[in-house]
């Protein structure tokens, strides 16, 4: 078992759609044995501010019957390390290694990036989910590059990544985040529910001509 690579995949999977597949399959081909966290109908409550679409029990049906999936566990938070611990993972899959086109948040970002060049505009992204536990001294020595900083938060825009890095760096920045609504299940509304590129490039140059 020393040699077994144990790939954990974890997700609220609510409703489960065919991109959940795509990324479970791919997941799978990553190791020998793919352990899936489901989130508990509490974590989604939480996190997503919405009653599960799915019951809790429904889900893991679902996603016990893949031929993809060997492990199917409860998943109830980002500071739940049981099922990590009990598998001895070797790989914490992110579903932005996944993302197509701009569909994953980190990707989205990189691409306004992108579309910023054209106006002499350089930007850095850190996919702070990637550094975690927060890396303040990364974030300061990006943010010291220009003196500009702007968040993308998967969550709402108060009381949220936002407003701690603000913290950190003691300095005003601009903040995008899903829209004020609760998020939804589909996954072709949920893509129109965080900001697209454009969006936060139209945002962004509005702030460097207002100064801010």
């Amino acid at each position: 078992m020393s040699n077994t690579r144990v790939i954990f995949k974890r997700g609220a999977w609510d409703p489960f759609h065919i991109g959940h597949l795509n990324v479970l399959q791919t997941a799978a081909n990553l190791g020998d044995i793919l352990v899936v966290g489901v989130a508990t109908d509490d974590h989604i409550r939480a996190y997503k501010h919405r009653e599960p679409f799915c019951p809790f029990c429904d889900r893991i049906r679902i996603l016990s019957e893949l031929r993809c999936v060997d492990f199917v566990v409860p998943y109830s938070g980002p500071e739940d390390m049981v099922p990590i611990d009990l598998f001895h993972v070797n790989v914490l899959v992110v579903e932005q290694l996944f993302g197509k086109g701009d569909s994953s948040h980190a990707i989205r970002q990189r691409k306004a990036g992108k579309l910023l060049q054209p106006y002499a505009i350089s930007a850095e992204v850190l996919d702070l989910r990637t550094i975690a536990p927060l890396d303040e001294a990364a974030i300061k020595r990006s943010v010291a590059k220009t003196g500009r900083v702007a968040v993308f938060d998967i969550g709402w825009q108060r009381f949220g990544l936002a407003s701690e890095i603000a913290r950190v760096l003691q300095m005003p920045l601009v903040s995008f985040g899903q829209k004020w609504e609760h998020t939804p299940g589909g996954c072709f509304r949920e893509y129109e529910h965080y900001p697209r590129p454009n969006q936060v490039v139209d945002e962004l140059l509005r702030s460097f001509t207002n100064g801010r």
